[in-house]
C-alpha cells in the first residue's frame, strides 16, 4: 500500500425480495474488490447484497439457499 493513498470506499446496499433496497448503504474502506466480496459474503443473510465502488456496480450477491 502506498503512503497518503485512501482506500477505496465500497458502498454494499441490501436488497428485499422485491429488489428494492432495504437500508441505507454501509460504507466501507477496504483495499479492494476482492476484500469488498469477501466481507460482504460475510454479511450475506436471507437479503441480496449489491456493491458498488464510486459509480461502478462491482458484484450482486445472493445467498447460496436462494441461488441453488
Amino acid at each position: 500500500m502506498r503512503i497518503g493513498c485512501a482506500m477505496p470506499e465500497y458502498r454494499f446496499y441490501t436488497i428485499d425480495k422485491s429488489g428494492h433496497i432495504t437500508r441505507p448503504p454501509e460504507g466501507h474502506d477496504l483495499p479492494n474488490d476482492a476484500a469488498a466480496n469477501e466481507k460482504a459474503r460475510r454479511l450475506l443473510d436471507d437479503r441480496d447484497i449489491e456493491i458498488w465502488q464510486g459509480s461502478r456496480v462491482v458484484v450482486y450477491l445472493v445467498p447460496e439457499q436462494k441461488a441453488g
